[in-house]
């Protein structure tokens, strides 16, 4: 059985999933720089962790989510791995890590949830993820723009490894009756007949300020209920767009139930596990072209659609045409959401790694 060591920032809920599974098919030890981010409350916390090994750093919190400490190179040290995996390696520890493993020839593989390449970047910012990039053994991608960004910074084409990134199980994965959505609708309040719902951090980036524009062009009795927070950072004229603050995943989940549609308008999303799980509540779901959980998942015309970020009037458009579709053509649509789902699972995301583990 391989020795395996992730170095990565936080027990994240997804990621702690993941390394739980992975911990089924290898002697998986994870160093966690931090124990949780300063962007995310205490029940992102995960103190119970069964099937790997768990080490924290002590170190120096460095930003939102990381922190500098030598406890990564000693376990680097100690342990021997089979298989190194930094996920971290453009965080300040991250690129002595990168270093260290250079100068001893120890070789490592890098691992992230997505990435755009920039439009545009200083002459050192690029020269350091070069540095921290370039002279992997393998790269974990999780996408096509993935894969660019990092041939942009010196990958090898054949290093290249694609896994399919989530963060639910097989067995999350349900399809709700009419009879459960009427329940949930009554027991949330829902009153409009047509639904959408749409998860984020009241952030510029997420775009919310555009699908609250776009719904002054859309018709009929449509209801939009934001989870992530309770009062929109913009001014809002319609009331049909409610603000429903954050949601933990039991409660979240019932909003998926509810809904019809799930919108995510956002100027940039490296991944969007919020894809991933609409979908596995059998949602079709409207995205732009700056997700790539939506360009990797959503099947044009087939289990969604892709806009084009801040084009406020295409999506409008997308929405007014899904609310117009037939019964039958949108259970076909949820459907096709459910199928998604079922390949872009933890357990699919184990396989891969376990897969390439013994290449």
């Amino acid at each position: 059985m391989n020795t395996v060591l992730f170095i990565t920032n936080i027990p994240s809920p997804y990621r702690v999933k993941f390394f739980e599974e992975l911990g089924k098919h290898c002697n998986l030890t994870v160093v966690f720089e931090r124990r949780v981010s300063s962007e995310r409350d205490e029940s992102w916390k995960n103190e119970t962790f069964t099937n790997f090994n768990a080490v924290f750093c002590d170190g120096r919190n460095v930003g939102a989510d990381h922190a500098f400490s030598l406890k990564p190179i000693r376990a680097i040290k100690e342990i021997k791995p089979d298989i190194l995996i930094l996920t971290n390696n453009m965080s300040l520890g991250g690129i002595i890590e990168v270093a260290y493993c250079k100068i001893k020839r120890i070789p490592f593989s890098i691992e992230g949830d997505g990435a755009f390449v920039p439009d545009r970047e200083s002459f050192i910012k690029r020269m350091i993820k070069t540095f921290s990039i370039k002279g992997a053994d393998k790269y974990y991608s999780t996408c096509a723009n993935h894969d660019k960004y990092y041939l942009n910074y010196g990958a090898k084409k054949d290093n290249l490894v694609r896994y399919p990134f989530s963060s639910i199980s097989k067995n999350y994965i349900k399809d709700y009756s009419f009879e459960e959505k009427k329940e949930y609708r009554n027991e949330l309040g829902i009153k409009e007949k047509n639904v959408i719902v749409t998860v984020g951090q009241f952030i510029y980036r997420k775009g919310f300020d555009v699908l609250s524009k776009a719904m002054s062009l859309v018709d009929g009795d449509v209801g939009v209920y934001i989870l992530g927070g309770n009062e929109l950072p913009f001014e809002v004229h319609d009331e049909r767009i409610h603000a429903v603050g954050f949601k933990l995943p039991k409660e979240r989940d019932k909003y998926f139930a509810s809904a019809d549609l799930f919108v995510l308008p956002t100027r940039e999303d490296i991944w969007g596990l919020v894809i991933n799980e609409a979908m596995a509540c059998g949602l079709p779901v409207v995205t732009t072209d700056k997700c790539n959980a939506g360009l990797e998942m959503v099947e044009e015309g087939r289990s969604g659609y892709i806009v084009p970020s801040e084009d406020i009037k295409e999506l409008a458009e997308r929405i007014n045409g899904f609310f117009a579709l037939s019964e039958q053509e949108k259970a076909e649509m949820t459907r096709h959401s459910f199928e998604t789902a079922g390949r872009w699972t933890i357990e699919n995301m184990v396989t891969s790694h376990v897969e390439n583990f013994r290449i």
